[in-house]
């Protein structure tokens, strides 16, 4: 806001509060083409809040029954820059989108009675090029064993940060639906979520919060299927590999724990870390 009346900034557009409307479309128009492009919120404030370019957007809102519905949004690309060409990036966009989808949508009873639903859109799209990777975006990239950090495993991703690395070696594990762990695990590294076997590398405040199931033999118990896991291959030994096909659950602590996070502004961070 320059003075009383004038524009207020949203980050990606300016807002003129005297006439009612944005001065410019908005750059995302081409994803909602049945909207108009000087839209706020898709005419919808109370389900909805302007996005800033951040690429994780989560809202969250309750009823007049104190049930609480949770949107998480990310926008994803996804590039190759391996030396492996036949992989079809198309269908890992696909999977990228489905198994994010399928992994953190969920609805849950509270401890009140109340019910929190939530509901994970992703939005992906492939690249050419990296250097077609738009502000807002996470990137899923492609690359050969021993980059970025990738060694033997499947993939690595700075906490709360933009990009997530995939080993090209175990890439068609994951467009064939043989691995459905990888991508919701390593984006959840993204969300700020840690690896649940791994006390050592948490502080106080994250055993609290629900994100360490060891050394509690019940909340491992509880969360078999979970995919934040260390989920090392166990021929490298380590970790607690349970099964790349189900280990894909996130349960309502760490959905907590994403929502904390984006709240406080943790998240969509260019950082180097986990």
């Amino acid at each position: 806001m320059k003075g009383e009346g004038d524009s207020l900034d949203f980050g990606e557009r300016d807002y003129d509060p005297r006439i009612g409307r944005f001065w410019s479309i908005d750059r995302l128009q081409s994803k909602y083409p049945w909207m108009s492009p000087y839209s706020f919120v898709a005419n919808n404030p109370i389900m909805n809040r302007e996005i800033d370019g951040r690429d994780w957007t989560i809202t969250t809102v309750k009823d007049d029954k104190g049930n609480t519905t949770i949107k998480m949004t990310l926008d994803v690309a996804v590039v190759n820059t391996s030396r492996n060409k036949t992989l079809d990036m198309h269908c890992l966009a696909d999977a990228v989108k489905n198994q994010v989808q399928t992994s953190y949508s969920m609805t849950y009873k509270n401890d009140d009675g109340t019910t929190t639903t939530v509901e994970a859109t992703v939005n992906a799209r492939v690249l050419n090029d990296i250097n077609e990777l738009a502000d807002n975006e996470h990137l899923v990239q492609v690359v050969n064993p021993g980059q970025h950090g990738v060694g033997r495993g499947y993939g690595i991703a700075p906490l709360n940060g933009k990009r997530v690395y995939l080993n090209e070696k175990y890439v068609d594990g994951i467009i064939n639906g043989d691995d459905d762990n990888t991508v919701p695990h390593e984006l959840g590294h993204t969300a700020g979520l840690k690896h649940a076997d791994m006390p050592q590398h948490m502080e106080f405040n994250d055993a609290m919060n629900g994100q360490s199931f060891t050394p509690c033999t019940p909340c491992v118990e509880n969360n078999v299927n979970n995919a934040m896991y260390t989920a090392k291959n166990p021929r490298l030994g380590g970790g607690t590999y349970l099964d790349d096909k189900k280990s894909v659950e996130i349960n309502p602590s760490q959905i907590k724990v994403m929502v904390k996070n984006y709240d406080e502004g943790k998240l969509n961070k260019e950082t180097k870390g986990q």
